[in-house]
């Protein structure tokens, strides 16, 4: 039966109609004439699959209640900065103050945490109040710790906040993706509790850092990509699924430049479908006006977002700062100082003229008396060689695209880096699939609390094995059966339906660590998250294929034990290390007993 929610639900056998169907498009001779709105993919028969029911409100209500308590458990400790919340706070009171500011990644969670603080009592620092630093090789200012001076009411406990209410979307959100793959409801939930088990996503979700975003808008792409390919649904019914796979893609890429490998999956997915759909059909025109369309309405929305969000992001910054320096000559002249009240009593063609501050009129080392006989104006406190013009300086026009052309040129510089920046808790991505790796200790909470960037064992060793069976299994198991019918025994000419799902999740999680294999710079634990969210899909797939395929109750009542174990084995897993994600003491002898490998930290 059609589901309401527009998820998959193949049947167990296909009617006359779809038959005949079959037969005239597998005949070579035969003509096709149908539209784009009637390309629909002729599959092979599958186990049935229920509509949507209140079992699945139930299990998304569930969902959201477990994760809500877990994000939102002591997420006030500790009061103080946990490992890069000093450089989000910082370029969020940049947003504040209006100092334009770099970052090796784009704007989007930052923007969204802004927003969030503007609703606090907190207020920005004005520029003559602020006191500018310099601390292990980066730039601050001061201002950022007024986020965390008051005890009840601090700003950073909001900000906190927003990332757990992500973090809580998230877990339903991969629940409501697997459905939309095809999956039953216990292998959909299994997948769904793998992620809320899984500590490093719990801690991700519990602090100012904006990867939690990252991995929603991942989980949400895939889902959105899957729903708008749904054969049960005609090409009209698929676009606006379309537009939500652009824009959930868009904002995953605004989030970091590492969902780079989200679009490839996306693209490998909707490229598998229409080689299937061009297959069955042999309607090129037909099919190639599909593509055309859907992929304009998808790259055009990736566009559209990816854009507007940088588009605010220059706009809200039209002071110097932090980031000048990464801009060419031309994107710098664009900028202004920020200036207390007084100095813009000046008159404009006078010394000091602040305006004109960063204006470069001389050259290092030049005297008073050589600056002041090219009519400029010397001041050894400025941010240029003591030398600047003075009068109305107009800059040399650039326009909006190419300025955003240039932010994009250096945070991208920034965010491969020139060489490998050397870090005592860094990892390799070769590493990230056994856990042994060095792991980050975000933070000591009280005497005897850590915080540290530990995933759930368990659920990391399930999704390598997974992925390594599909590897070397799924190959043999589906390219044996992948043009032969079940029920009827005959060999046809078009590529057997679940085929396209394993290929597209197993190519997005090889996908999603192919960022990480090319750029230079440190790596961590947490950048194998999106990976790890892909392989989670790929094991609850694999796992509803298993019992859909089960040849007899008995292997189906074991299979259904399995899970049932790998479910306990988890949710155990994820409170033996809960203390190193929530921070509640332990002593020195159950802190060393956690440790089960040597590069993890010493107590």
């Amino acid at each position: 039966t059609q589901s309401t929610w527009g998820v998959l639900q193949p049947n167990g056998l296909m009617s006359e109609s779809q038959l005949k169907h079959r037969k005239q498009h597998t005949d070579p001779t035969t003509t096709v004439t149908e539209e784009p709105e009637q390309l629909e993919e002729t599959k092979a028969p599958v186990a049935k699959l229920e509509s949507w029911t209140v079992i699945d409100l139930a299990i998304i209500l569930v969902l959201i209640g477990c994760t809500a308590y877990s994000r939102f458990w002591r997420i006030g400790t500790p009061q103080s900065v946990i490992w890069d919340e000093a450089h989000f706070t910082k370029f969020l009171t940049w947003y504040f103050t209006g100092h334009y500011f770099v970052d090796i990644h784009p704007p989007l969670a930052k923007l969204v945490f802004a927003w969030v603080l503007s609703w606090t009592p907190f207020k920005g620092a004005e520029e003559y109040q602020v006191e500018w630093w310099t601390s292990h090789g980066f730039v601050g200012t001061k201002d950022w710790k007024l986020l965390y001076e008051d005890a009840h009411h601090a700003p950073y406990r909001a900000i906190r906040q927003t990332s757990a209410v992500v973090g809580t979307i998230l877990v339903p959100t991969a629940y409501i993706t697997m459905r939309a793959v095809g999956c039953r409801p216990l292998p959909a939930l299994f997948c769904a509790w793998m992620v809320f088990c899984d500590n490093l996503i719990t801690l991700q979700s519990r602090v100012i850092l904006t990867d939690v975003f990252l991995y929603l808008f991942i989980m949400a792409t895939v889902g959105a990509s899957f729903a708008s390919t749904n054969e049960r649904r005609t090409f009209n019914q698929q676009l606006p699924w379309c537009f939500a796979t652009g824009i959930f893609l868009g904002c995953a890429l605004s989030v970091k430049y590492t969902a780079f490998g989200t679009f490839g999956l996306v693209g490998i997915h909707q490229l598998l479908v229409l080689l299937s759909d061009l297959w069955r059909t042999r309607a090129f025109e037909k099919v190639a006006r599909v593509a055309v369309i859907k992929g304009s309405i998808i790259l055009g929305c990736v566009f559209f977002v990816f854009f507007g969000i940088w588009l605010i992001h220059w706009y809200i910054l039209p002071y110097h700062g932090q980031g000048t320096g990464f801009q060419n000559e031309l994107f710098q002249r664009q900028l202004v100082p920020k200036l207390p009240p007084s100095a813009l009593n000046n008159p404009p063609d006078s010394c000091p003229n602040h305006l004109n501050a960063m204006s470069d009129c001389g050259f290092g080392g030049i005297s008073r008396e050589e600056c002041e006989a090219r009519g400029c104006c010397y001041d050894p406190t400025s941010p240029s060689k003591w030398c600047y013009h003075k009068g109305v300086l107009i800059p040399p026009y650039m326009s909006v695209f190419s300025q955003i052309a240039e932010i994009l040129r250096a945070t991208w510089a920034n965010n491969q880096g020139e060489s490998l920046n050397v870090h005592p808790h860094m990892s390799e991505w070769y590493e990230w699939p056994t856990m042994n790796m060095r792991l980050i200790p975000f933070s000591h909470v009280g005497a005897n609390g850590r915080l540290i960037s530990i995933g759930n064992l368990f659920v990391w060793w399930l999704v390598l094995a997974t992925v390594v069976l599909c590897t070397v299994v799924a190959p043999l198991v589906i390219g044996r059966n992948a043009f032969v019918y079940p029920t009827s025994g005959k060999r046809e000419h078009f590529p057997f339906f679940w085929t396209i799902r394993f290929a597209t999740l197993w190519i997005g999680y090889i996908a999603n660590l192919v960022p990480y294999i090319l750029i230079k710079r440190s790596k961590f634990a947490y950048h194998y998250i999106p990976a790890l969210e892909v392989g989670c899909m790929l094991t609850g797939l694999s796992l509803h294929w298993a019992l859909e395929r089960s040849p007899n109750k008995v292997i189906r009542t074991f299979l259904n034990v399995i899970i049932v174990g790998l479910f306990i084995a988890i949710t155990w897993a994820h409170w033996y290390w809960g203390a190193w994600t929530y921070g509640y003491d332990l002593t020195r002898e159950q802190h060393q007993q956690r440790r089960w490998f040597d590069k993890w930290p010493i107590y």
